[in-house]
């Protein structure tokens, strides 16, 4: 039964939605935000994606029927191992896909540097060829080495040049590989981690709280009692 605002009592129905969502609030709730506009009898809620699970267990009543309540009350304190191991699984895979993203990072930038240092390494093989050639285009206008010399030193710094151009475009072309392949990893880890907030919400919700203040009127779920999702 419950107790009505005149103080008169009636008897509920079995099957009532009190029965239903485990808890029932008196006429004296406060309204709390916009989602409750008037001061009728209101039932606490849980918001979409919060429900502990399919089924959960009924640990403790924490709060009795009489009790003042805030809107952050904990009434119920439930358990599900389904979700608890859901929740170590998120945070486990979180916490591999930060550690994959930390060395990916240190593997490709270390791979940029060892472009870089390629790079350098035919610049400055390019500058001592640029030096060698005008050197001997002064010997071979003293005609103090043969022509050939020279041609042969011009050909392998016009390749080195080519080589230069090459190597610079690599490294372009790599570090916007890098960023893409980052970006991939920076995606995955946000998806999973916005699983791990659902599964800490859902975890959250094995803590059956008022949803607004007022006074408790009706608990209709005893300890150790199995409850289907969406108890509050």
């Amino acid at each position: 039964c419950e107790v009505g605002h005149d103080g008169s009592r009636r008897s509920m129905a079995h099957g009532s939605d009190t029965a239903q969502n485990g808890f029932q609030l008196g006429e004296h709730a406060k309204p709390v935000g916009d989602g409750y506009r008037h001061q009728h009898r209101q039932h606490g809620q849980t918001r979409p994606g919060e429900q502990p699970a399919e089924a959960a267990r009924v640990e403790r009543i924490v709060l009795k029927p009489g009790a003042n309540v805030l809107a952050d009350s904990v009434i119920l304190e439930l358990s599900n191992p389904e979700v608890q191991d859901a929740l170590l699984a998120a945070r486990a895979e979180v916490t591999a896909a930060r550690a994959d993203l930390s060395a990916q990072q240190t593997q490709l930038n270390s791979q940029l540097l060892d472009q870089r240092a390629g790079a350098a390494q035919v610049q400055a093989d390019l500058a001592s060829a640029n030096l060698q050639a005008e050197a001997e285009k002064d010997l071979v206008e003293k005609g103090v080495i043969p022509a050939i010399t020279y041609k042969r030193t011009e050909l392998s710094r016009d390749q080195l040049k080519l080589r230069v151009q090459i190597e610079l475009e690599r490294m372009q072309n790599f570090a916007r590989t890098i960023d893409a392949q980052l970006a991939a990893s920076r995606a995955r880890l946000a998806q999973l981690d916005n699983t791990l907030q659902l599964r800490l919400r859902q975890a959250n919700a094995l803590q059956v709280k008022a949803g607004i203040a007022g006074v408790l009127q009706q608990i209709a779920v005893e300890e150790g009692q199995q409850v289907s999702a969406g108890l509050n």
